[in-house]
């Protein structure tokens, strides 16, 4: 299907916006926290190391062609 974003189908541009990600209690926010939680501990033994880690989570989901 033949859209401005190229090959994305309508389907998958009809979930832009849910931002299911942000949502404590989905399944992908959980993971998203717990992602977050783990590279922003400073105690954490994995990340013993001198570097700093960013999180971004404001940007377009679709990539153009």
């Amino acid at each position: 299907m033949k859209n401005d974003y190229g090959n994305v189908s309508e389907k998958i541009i009809s979930y832009l916006g849910r931002n299911i990600y942000k949502d404590p209690n989905h399944p992908l926010g959980i993971i998203k926290h717990k992602i977050e939680d783990f590279f922003s501990n400073e105690n954490n033994l994995a990340l013993n190391t001198n570097h700093q880690y960013k999180i971004y989570d404001s940007f377009n989901p679709i990539v153009t062609i």
